[in-house]
Parts: C-alpha cells; structure tokens; sequence
C-alpha cells in the first residue's frame, strides 16, 4: 500500500510541475525554435500518432499564438515602438483597400 501511496504522490508532484507556469520575472520564455524541438524530439511522448498530432498543434495553434504574442510583446515594450505601431496602422486603415483588413 505505501508502494502505491508513493507512486500516486510522485505523480501529483510531476502534474503540479507539469502545470506550474514559469517564473516570467526570472525566466526568459522558450524560442520558437525550443518549442518546435520539444514537439519533434521531446521526452513528452513516443513516435507515433501522438507526436505527429503535437506536431500539428505545435505548427497550428502553439507557434502562431506565441509569434503574435512575441510580436505584440516586443511592439509593447518600447512607448516609441508601440505609437510608430499606432500611426502606421491609423495610416494603413486610411487607404481604401486596406481599410478593410484593419
């Protein structure tokens, strides 16, 4: 019984750690290329269904939505940045065949 008590508590930890997000203070967040490389190579899963199935919500979902929140990250951190954002969009969104897209 203390086998199986043991067991179920070390798989607790490894779900806590598992769903635990990373210290964005200290921590600089995984490239895009880290994230592709864990979905091809990682230690998650076994070849088969279930890493080709990562693989294309890595490239479907994880990917795009990291890029677009880098991006948005890197408009947002400088005030310069963020207002030559503004006026370039304000502008575009001025040209009729593009003020549809913005």
């Amino acid at each position: 019984m203390s086998d199986y008590l043991a067991e179920l508590k070390d798989s607790g930890r490894r779900l806590a750690a598992a769903f635990t997000p990373p210290d964005m203070w200290s921590q600089p967040a995984a490239s895009l290329a880290e994230r592709w490389s864990y979905a091809t190579r990682g230690e998650w899963t076994g070849d088969g269904a279930l890493r080709k199935a990562g693989q294309v919500y890595c490239l479907a979902v994880a990917l795009p939505a990291a890029g677009l929140c880098r991006l948005i990250d890197w408009v947002t951190e400088r005030p310069a940045r963020l207002l030559a954002t503004v006026v370039l969009l304000v502008l575009l969104h001025r040209l009729p065949p593009l003020s549809w897209l913005i």
